[in-house]
């Protein structure tokens, strides 16, 4: 029993050196398949469905005031909220990484002295990616490259296309988050309104 006390507390210590130092392991290839599919399923909400309806969807006890409009610096308009904009930047913050997490906020989003305001842009058809399937291309330091293809629904429409495209992710001891991808992205192409 002490052996086996004494192999399980090694195998902790152990774990816990690789984790302080920043070792990690990557995800599984289906791991990141479903990843790839939350995330781009959310990006197709906030692009196609309308950012209110998306935005409640993903922050638990979000409150959307349409009836509060503000403006940013280029006339946008957006709703105001009852939620914090630092904490609806955390949440995203554990999706979208980089590049795409900045032009992903600055989409959708408008910090008003510390509310979180989302873009008053109702959608349109809506569409999703299903049976994702993602397969290691390749790395470079704890960037993670990979092809992808899945079954896209747009609209109405009962019958998927298959899609086909690339994506990154940015891989850390504390997780992976999505860094790049060309599925809807640029945000712009579905909310370019200046």
């Amino acid at each position: 029993m002490k052996k086996i006390a004494v192999i399980f507390l090694v195998t902790m210590l152990s774990f816990a050196f690789l984790v302080s130092c920043g070792t990690y392991h990557a995800p599984t290839d289906m791991e990141v398949s479903d990843f790839y599919e939350e995330t781009t399923n959310m990006l197709f909400r906030y692009s196609r469905n309308g950012v209110a309806a998306a935005a409640k969807t993903d922050i638990e006890d979000l409150e959307v005031y349409e009836d509060q409009i503000v403006y940013s610096d280029t006339n946008v308009p957006y709703y105001k909220t009852n939620y914090p904009y630092q904490q609806a930047l955390d949440k995203y913050s554990e999706y979208f990484t980089g590049q795409l997490l900045d032009d992903f906020m600055a989409a959708y989003f408008y910090d008003d002295d510390g509310t979180f305001c989302v873009l008053c842009f109702d959608g349109g058809s809506g569409a999703i990616v299903d049976d994702v399937v993602a397969t290691l291309k390749s790395q470079d330091g704890n960037i993670y490259n990979y092809d992808v293809i899945y079954a896209f629904y747009e609209g109405p429409a009962t019958e998927p296309s298959q899609g086909e495209s690339t994506f990154s992710l940015e891989i850390n001891s504390d997780g992976y988050r999505l860094l790049d991808t060309e599925v809807a992205y640029p945000m712009s192409v579905y909310t370019d309104f200046e």
